[in-house]
């Protein structure tokens, strides 16, 4: 009794009533069997060059996406400190230094949109990457 899927039995067939006859290609060169485990081991090799070429793309993405967020933390601390010396009636006791500070905090505001619009678009480069033929990355 044979164990195995149909297309074992079948290249089993073609084997026994082939033996004197060796496989051909396109360009008539023989075609050397392979075993189950060569293919097996064929398949895992694809598929750690498949995760190799998959970490090649995402790692600088991951990067870029950690560095936006640390420069967002940083930008975010300033928008803080410059809103509490707005709040702060002795900022307005000098003109020019009320003036510095609300042109400084519109800057920041808008430097803080254009950094979110740079880790979403820099995220979903990462998203498609991962979403990939299933593959998520597990160190996410």
């Amino acid at each position: 009794m044979l164990h195995g899927t149909i297309s074992d039995y079948l290249e089993k067939l073609h084997e026994e009533q082939h033996k004197d006859y060796p496989l051909r290609d396109t360009t008539g060169q023989a075609i050397q069997k392979k075993s189950p485990q060569h293919r097996e081991k064929s398949r895992k090799r694809e598929e750690a060059e498949l995760r190799q070429e998959r970490y090649r793309l995402l790692k600088p993405l991951k990067n870029e996406l950690e560095r936006i967020e640390q420069e967002i933390s940083r930008a975010e601390d300033k928008k803080a400190a410059l809103e509490a010396a707005l709040a702060d009636p002795k900022t307005y006791e000098n003109e020019a230094r009320a003036r510095s500070v609300n042109i400084e905090y519109r800057e920041i505001s808008s430097h803080i949109e254009v950094l979110y619009e740079l880790w979403t678009q820099t995220h979903e480069q990462i998203e498609m990457i991962e979403s990939d033929s299933g593959f998520v990355d597990r160190d996410s």
